[in-house]
């Protein structure tokens, strides 16, 4: 009976058990790319690929990686110089076919001249 409405009954239900929700969140792997920084737009970077991780590649490779992607970016104030470097996701890297290119492990970047176009 309620106090409130006299002639209605209150019907009490059990209070509902909340489900634990599992945070699934995933964790984001980045990979160190070095080379020069082309272009860029609002939404996207154009990049020649000189060293991904410590692998200098035996030709280099131009692409365009979506901002979304990318983590950090330095750009050095002399350009051509393969000193500019991203941060990007290895999703990204892994979708472009960055990280299956030939190349050899350490040693320096050769200098490399920017596309010509």
């Amino acid at each position: 009976m309620s106090l409130l409405y006299p002639n209605h009954t209150i019907l009490r239900t059990k209070p509902k058990v909340k489900e634990q929700v599992t945070n699934m969140a995933r964790t984001k792997s980045f990979v160190l790319i070095h080379g020069n920084k082309l272009a860029d737009t609002g939404k996207a970077i154009r990049f020649q690929v000189l060293r991904i991780r410590e692998l200098v590649l035996d030709k280099p490779i131009t692409e365009w990686f979506p901002i979304s992607q990318i983590d950090k970016m330095f750009t050095s104030p002399e350009r051509n110089k393969g000193e500019d470097y991203i941060i990007a996701t290895s999703w990204i890297v892994g979708e472009k076919g960055l990280d299956k290119l030939p190349g050899k492990i350490g040693g320096a970047v050769e200098e490399f001249e920017g596309d010509e176009e």
